[in-house]
């Protein structure tokens, strides 16, 4: 049950549009009215002036979620419900991949199209969809589809202008990360030359699943390609080494105190500097609580509610669900240890199901802090030595005096080695 809704989401995102476009090439990121490829949850629920509250269906099992709205109206119709769709790319966060559109069979499709055509321009003659072949697992089988009166489609850039084939193969990684299938190579050629970065579907004849008058709009590709780019940007650089020059960064601009970047389209997770809350001489050390303390913005069911009472806790708060294999993902991804390999500081706070090894914080506070970088500089060992301050915030005064960490390139990510203070 764990990773069903993530299966469901990314059924949809490999199905519809992992597709080709022929014709003119369209341009830009194709992005859906009022959000940007790469938002949190938060984020479009704030851009729709939304609560979570108000959505009409709300579906997250940790990888990822789609949550619905209703009641809006879009390109000049009022829609019968809008699903927006998320999934953790490899950054450690949800982010927005996809959004579908289902209009009320009485909706003028026509204006919809009229709008369409204004906001994002040209549509392009045929589309070329990817769909996993179920008697041939491995292979991804191609469904020509032809623009016509009842369908109509937008593309964005190619995945091969986006990406040099020197590079395909990390992006093919990253790419089938989170997915179950395994792609055989001339499959992936294919993939190369056809795929999408963004792309649109408009119907009103049934051709997009889900409604009779329906759109499709998916940044998969994009959002692989943003991710890998953000993963680069990690790796060690020409420079000379123990420099101790500022100018010379080893970590990226946004690699601390960035969530949403409108320049990039890259999330950066608000876990790097997480990594800086406690010192520690070894990352087994690191204090659990002040890692985990802000949670993960998962789904809370009555379930958990009811565990949290019968242990007492204080459920009026805000409750912190943290299932035990996303906290190993996260601790592999930045310290390269599992929670088993965590000497356990700060675990006694948390509240623990071992029936569903589902670990539970409450509170009504935040400890998000600012990191200040000092300098950046090579050590012997070739390891990055970040000095730094926190800040409460991003203007404020320091918070205590400054501190030095140890990071260590790592199959194109930085992880965290020490936290010690530095005079």
């Amino acid at each position: 049950m764990k990773k069903r809704v993530f299966a469901i989401t990314l059924f949809l995102v490999l199905t519809i549009i992992l597709c080709s476009c022929g014709g003119k090439e369209g341009d830009g990121s194709l992005e859906f009215p009022k959000t940007k490829w790469g938002m949190t949850r938060a984020e479009v629920l704030e851009a729709y002036d939304m609560e979570r509250e108000d959505a009409s269906e709300w579906q997250d099992d940790g990888y990822g979620t789609t949550f619905a709205v209703e009641g809006q109206k879009l390109f000049g119709e009022e829609t019968g419900r809008i699903r927006f769709e998320f999934l953790d790319i490899g950054s450690g966060t949800q982010q927005l991949c996809a959004v579908s559109v289902e209009y009320p069979d009485d909706a003028d499709m026509n204006r919809v199209l009229k709008n369409m055509r204004k906001e994002y321009g040209d549509t392009v003659p045929e589309i070329t969809m990817y769909q996993p072949a179920t008697e041939s697992p491995g292979i991804l089988v191609e469904e020509h589809v032809a623009e016509s009166e009842t369908m109509k489609v937008w593309g964005s850039a190619f995945v091969n202008q986006e990406i040099p084939e020197e590079h395909f193969a990390d992006y093919r990684t990253l790419w089938s990360g989170p997915s179950p299938l395994e792609v055989k190579e001339e499959s992936w050629e294919e993939f190369y030359g056809k795929s999408r970065l963004a792309g649109i579907l408009w119907s009103d004849d049934g051709g997009v699943p889900g409604a009779e008058n329906a759109l499709y709009f998916n940044a998969y590709n994009l959002m692989v390609c943003n991710q890998m780019k953000g993963e680069q940007a990690l790796e060690e650089t020409d420079k000379p080494e123990n420099s101790g020059d500022i100018s010379e960064s080893y970590l990226s601009e946004d690699f601390f105190n960035q969530q949403y970047d409108n320049g990039t389209d890259i999330y950066v997770p608000w876990f790097t500097n997480a990594c800086l809350y406690s010192l520690y001489d070894s990352p087994e050390e690191v204090d659990l609580y002040e890692l985990f303390h802000d949670g993960l913005q998962l789904a809370v069911t009555e379930e958990d509610i009811k565990f949290l009472e019968e242990q007492g806790a204080p459920t009026e708060l805000e409750v912190m669900k943290l299932p035990g294999e996303e906290m190993d993902r996260i601790l592999q991804k930045y310290f390269n240890l599992t929670l088993a390999e965590m000497t356990g500081v700060g675990l006694e706070k948390f509240y623990y199901n071992e029936e569903t090894n589902t670990y539970y914080l409450t509170h009504s506070d935040s400890n998000n802090k600012y990191i200040n970088v000092v300098e950046q500089r090579k050590n012997s060992d070739g390891d990055v030595e970040l000095i730094y301050t926190l800040r409460g915030t991003p203007e404020g005064e320091d918070v205590g005096g400054q501190r030095m960490a140890v990071l260590k390139e790592m199959e194109g990510r930085y992880i965290f080695c020490s936290n010690r203070e530095f005079d």
